[in-house]
């Protein structure tokens, strides 16, 4: 009844791109995130700002919202996978900025929608993709859901290192 774009974290974000992608499409949207990555940025009128926000009440946003992105720079080193995971366990595939180490996470158009850096016709573009179309929306959330749930869990990570620690006892035995 209220659909919004949820763009939450700070490190190596590029919200300049976002909110020049969203300036033409005035979706309402919530972005929760700290001054020093909103500094020199003006937000548009609709956008609002929301600072220490609990974490709970960010997934219950990140669940409600009709698009999650998470718009980044290439600056340093991988940022966002604290977000990335957060929002596909939610079960929401996400529009994300393409950079070193989102394809470990997202594959595009399968469980989230990948935008070039900077671009902002693309991210214009994949915002009214998935606004506009249930369907579309529906597809990556599925995809993020099932990518969460095969690699994302305790249970994941618990087999993962499992598999480490197998490989390790073996090279021990062999030596």
């Amino acid at each position: 009844n209220d659909p919004f774009v949820l763009a939450v974290g700070s490190g190596h974000r590029d919200f300049r791109t976002l909110f020049d992608a969203l300036e033409p499409l005035k979706y309402r949207t919530i972005v929760i995130s700290s001054p020093r990555a909103l500094a020199g940025l003006t937000l548009p009128s609709f956008v609002e700002n929301r600072e220490g926000v609990p974490r709970e009440e960010i997934r219950r946003l990140t669940r409600r919202a009709r698009i999650n992105a998470i718009p980044m720079n290439t600056d340093g080193v991988v940022g966002g996978t604290v977000t990335i995971v957060d929002t596909i366990r939610n079960g929401r595939g996400p529009i994300i900025t393409r950079r070193s180490g989102v394809e470990d996470y997202i594959t595009h158009d399968t469980s989230g929608l990948l935008v070039e850096p900077g671009d902002v016709e693309g991210w214009r573009d994949a915002l009214e993709l998935a606004w506009n179309d249930r369907s579309v929306r529906d597809r990556i959330d599925r995809g993020a859901t099932a990518f969460a749930d095969a690699n994302c869990t305790d249970e994941a990570a618990g087999r993962a290192l499992g598999r480490i620690l197998d490989e390790l006892a073996a090279q021990y035995e062999a030596n």
